[in-house]
């Protein structure tokens, strides 16, 4: 049975309400028809293993049908799977020439996979002494446009670039700009960023008030380094109230999240804080803590760093495009008789594949 372009959009509310198997049975028709759109999303459904069985070969061929239409999100993520062991594919690979073909056509997450080639300049401009190539100067200008287009995770590397002197000059005050925006997003690694920047005596004047609450922010979000440093904040009463229960409790979701993955120096760091705080507490203390900690960690499952959404709505598509938009990945505004500037993007991309649902604008 033919798919229709209606089918895209209840495929998609499907998917969002968490219904996959009716998200697969609607998009088959439209990826068999050759649609890249749908071939995105059914790839991503074989990815993830989402109301099918979980194949990455088939993700793959089907990912590769998307690109081999010069579908930017089809090259993106077709780019993510054939190099997927290098996170910093090599110019002249396949992945390489997939990304700047994503990116070239305005595809933020590509732009930002093709900027992160800029840490790698940077770190031998710091530990070489050597000037950046002409390939992480490229770099570096990929990550810029994301960042110019609202995409937070690079607004939150340029903010961390300009913090610690990674290929960019140390300016804290840079750091802060960028850390906001994206960490306005809802991005973890800037709050996580401005936690560090309120919390020391570098460049910005410190604020321990701040610091504790982007720190918070991140927290909950489940960055394990910032519940460690939340939880030191809360035993020693810096910014907030001191409560070592709540630090304790802190510490002890920042070691379960740290577990089988934590270094030395993170081993050694929890120690120290565990010994510090243990005089102050009692048995009675130490297991409210406890039972606190697995409290909130039952209702936090951990989430992906970076993670871009496999599933490929029409008005993502329209977000994650620099062309015309200045907020990439903001909240889709409702439809309105008088459109904004991004809507009438959305409404263009919408009609010219085949959408009747969308923004209705004139």
């Amino acid at each position: 049975m033919a798919g229709t372009r209606d089918d895209e959009m209840a495929a998609t509310a499907a998917y969002q309400h968490g219904d996959y198997a009716t998200a697969l049975r609607l998009i088959r028709p439209l990826a068999e028809q050759g649609d890249p759109l749908a071939e995105v999303d059914l790839a991503g459904l074989y990815s993830d293993g989402r109301g099918v069985s979980k194949d990455a070969a088939a993700a793959g061929n089907w990912y590769r049908k998307a690109a081999d239409q010069d579908f930017a999100p089809g090259e993106y993520f077709l780019a993510k799977s054939v190099d997927h062991k290098d996170p910093f594919p090599r110019a002249g690979t396949e992945s390489s020439r997939l990304l700047h073909r994503a990116a070239e056509q305005g595809f933020v997450p590509a732009e930002f996979e093709l900027g992160m080639f800029s840490v790698l300049g940077g770190l031998v401009q710091a530990f070489g002494g050597q000037p950046p190539s002409a390939t992480d100067i490229e770099s570096a200008q990929w990550l810029r446009k994301a960042a110019d287009a609202g995409y937070a995770p690079a607004q939150a590397f340029l903010g961390m670039q300009h913090s610690i002197h990674i290929g960019l000059p140390e300016e804290q005050a840079e750091a802060l700009r960028w850390y906001r925006l994206a960490a306005d997003q809802g991005d973890v690694t800037a709050e996580k960023g401005l936690g560090d920047l309120y919390g020391r005596e570098h460049g910005v004047p410190p604020d321990y008030v701040e610091s504790a609450k982007w720190y918070l922010k991140a927290a909950e979000q489940g960055d394990a380094t910032a519940q460690r440093r939340l939880g030191t904040i809360y035993a020693g009463g810096l910014g907030v109230p001191k409560d070592v229960i709540r630090g304790r409790m802190w510490l002890e979701i920042s070691q379960h999240q740290f577990s089988g993955k934590d270094t030395d120096k993170e081993r050694e760091l929890m120690l120290s804080m565990f010994n510090l705080i243990a005089p102050k507490m009692s048995d009675a203390d130490i297991a409210e803590a406890k039972r606190l900690a697995a409290e909130w960690s039952a209702g936090h499952p951990p989430k992906p760093e970076y993670a871009v959404e496999r599933w490929i709505s029409p008005t993502y598509l329209a977000a994650a495009s620099t062309a015309g938009s200045t907020a990439a990945g903001a909240p889709v505004p409702s439809p309105a008789k008088a459109c904004t500037h991004e809507e009438q993007v959305q409404a263009k991309l919408a009609r010219q594949n085949g959408y009747t649902s969308g923004p209705n604008c004139n």
